[in-house]
C-alpha cells in the first residue's frame, strides 16, 4: 500500500513536469501547484513511512511551496472580494 502512494505521487509530479515542458505557462498554473502539491504529499507520507530524513526535507518543502502559493491567491481573492 505504501508503495502504491509513493509511485501515484511520483506520477503526479511527473505529470506536472511533463505539462510545463509541454506548456511553459502551465508551470504558472493552479492546477501545476494542486498536481504538485498532491505528488509531493503522497511522496512526503512514503518518506516518512521509509524514515528517509533527506526525502522527508526535500518533499516537505515540495508540499510547502505550492500549499503557500495558493494559500496567498485565496487570501488575496477574499480580501479584494
Amino acid at each position: 500500500m505504501h508503495l502504491l502512494v509513493g509511485i501515484i505521487g511520483s506520477a503526479l509530479c511527473i505529470l506536472a513536469l511533463a505539462l510545463t515542458l509541454k506548456d511553459g505557462k502551465f508551470g504558472e498554473s493552479e492546477n501545476y501547484k494542486i498536481l504538485n502539491f498532491c505528488g509531493g504529499s503522497c511522496l512526503l507520507y512514503y518518506a516518512i513511512i521509509t524514515e528517509s530524513a533527506p526525502f522527508i526535507v526535500l518533499e516537505g518543502i515540495w508540499v510547502a511551496l505550492p500549499l503557500i502559493s495558493l494559500a496567498r491567491k485565496y487570501f488575496a481573492k477574499i480580501s479584494s472580494d
